[in-house]
């Protein structure tokens, strides 16, 4: 029985979900450098950081303090400031 098959779908998965940590970070050089940092972990992980990716919930920069916050946040959690209302 071979595992070669399983190592190519196990990669993929830790590819897709450094892809989708990408998309979803409010920071993206700082999630650049995280995904290629941790490529090899990311491989050997793979569906458990893809699965960690996916309960994720994408975030914004807080305008005033530029701290990672909630997408869907009113006040910042650091600052505590009000957001302003984005269309």
């Amino acid at each position: 029985m071979t595992f070669l098959p399983y190592l190519f779908v196990w990669s993929g998965l830790g590819l897709v979900g450094s892809l989708l940590l990408l998309t979803k970070s409010a920071r993206p050089e700082r999630a650049l450098f995280i995904v290629l940092f941790s490529l090899v972990h990311a491989i050997v992980f793979g569906p458990i950081f893809l699965l960690m990716t996916l309960a994720g919930r994408p975030q914004k920069l807080c305008p005033f303090c530029q701290s990672s916050i909630d997408r869907d946040a009113v006040v910042c959690a650091k600052c505590t400031r009000e957001l302003p209302i984005s269309s």
